[in-house]
């Protein structure tokens, strides 16, 4: 697999999608998810032990994209993943990151997509996230898809500058 930071990829190649239940028998896959999160998050990164902590759960899964940017079988690059749990019929959004290369390139809605069609499969009725209220394009994203406002906690994120932003929770019914 290629390193994370590598910006030498311009053409979008093959995508590659799946849900994994067991990142154990992944074990570089943690490792790349977490360089990734370093590269989109900033502060609020989460760590790989954090990942493996949550991942750990039984309730828990990860859905992960990866590009061909090569020839060769290990020509591979991780660039999207998305982080939930589903217990019983709620299930939840907890993180989401797209490689910088490719966003805007329908990453995001892959990911997610396919999250819902599982999460669909498996008897689920709504699936609810948080987003920042000053992340203007993720939400345009959710609410194309269908969820919706449920709420706002009032000066939920600390900027680094001392001041604050709300987050936003969001819903997507999925029970007809």
């Amino acid at each position: 697999m290629n390193n994370l930071n590598d910006s030498h990829i311009t053409e979008p190649g093959r995508r590659h999608i799946r849900i994994i239940k067991s990142v154990n028998l992944y074990p570089s896959l943690l490792s790349q998810v977490a360089e990734l999160e370093r590269v989109l998050q900033g502060d609020e990164t989460w760590s790989e032990q954090t990942l493996t902590k949550t991942l750990a759960s039984e309730y828990a899964f990860i859905v992960v994209m990866f590009a061909d940017i090569g020839k060769a079988t290990e020509d591979k690059t991780l660039i999207g993943y998305a982080v939930l749990s589903q217990v019983f019929e709620l299930a939840e959004l907890y993180r989401i990151g797209t490689h910088p290369d490719w966003q805007r390139q329908g990453v995001a809605r892959s990911l997610l997509n396919k999250a819902i069609a599982y999460l669909k499969d498996t008897q689920a009725e709504s699936l609810q996230l948080e987003v920042r209220a000053d992340n203007h394009s993720a939400i345009a994203l959710y609410d194309n898809l269908g969820f919706v406002e449920l709420y706002r906690r009032r000066n939920y994120y600390h900027t680094a500058r001392g001041g604050s932003i709300d987050g936003v929770v969001m819903e997507l019914k999925l029970a007809e």
